[in-house]
């Protein structure tokens, strides 16, 4: 008996019959077949390693939002250190007022019990976002007005600080957001 698919007789071992259900294929000269069997166990076992590969466990969530809320104090720490250096290097040439909102914003940042923090607690989460997010705009007030004072434009170390803390502002937004992501899926922030 001829295979259709095959235009021929298919080529079996002696004494194996063929199943009721194959799926011929050409193979150089040889032709094969093989059986839906065991192309379902094969993309039966794919599929359970996907699946298996894919699974998101609570403590899995928990441990990725624990990493980014690190990486978000690491930057927050990082700005804070240049703080102090941004107020030394403006003092005289801004608002009195402006730097002592900056400094007040600072040492409430710096209040914060970094306990509280790392246990992931929503209420000290908030306040904590809140007193960063205070930080931060004190922070572009501070450059935004000495942007504008001759002295500081030309002061090639306020620049460079100046490019520094703005960066770390960026990476601190993404930071920030990376976070809360991974927040939600382990439903610390509602």
């Amino acid at each position: 008996m001829s295979d259709p698919l095959l235009g021929r007789e298919p080529l079996y071992p002696s004494g194996l019959r063929r199943k009721w259900f194959s799926i011929p294929y050409a193979c150089g000269e040889k032709a094969r077949t093989v059986e839906l069997s065991s192309l379902f166990a094969v993309v039966s076992l794919l599929m359970l390693i996907i699946v298996g590969c894919s699974y998101d466990s609570p403590a899995d969530r928990r441990s990725r939002a624990t990493i980014h809320l690190t990486k978000l104090q690491e930057l927050n720490l990082q700005r804070a250190e240049l703080i102090p250096e941004l107020i030394k290097i403006c003092r005289g040439q801004v608002n009195d007022d402006l730097i002592g909102s900056v400094v007040s914003a600072l040492d409430k940042v710096g209040q914060m019990a970094p306990d509280a923090i790392v246990k992931l607690s929503s209420d000290a989460l908030s306040t904590h976002f809140e007193a960063q997010a205070v930080l931060s705009a004190r922070t572009s007030e501070l450059l935004s007005a000495a942007v504008e004072n001759q002295r500081l434009k030309s002061n090639q170390a306020f620049l460079a600080l100046q490019a520094r803390i703005e960066s770390l502002e960026n990476s601190i937004t993404i930071a920030r957001h990376d976070y809360i992501q991974a927040a939600k899926a382990v439903d610390i922030l509602h």
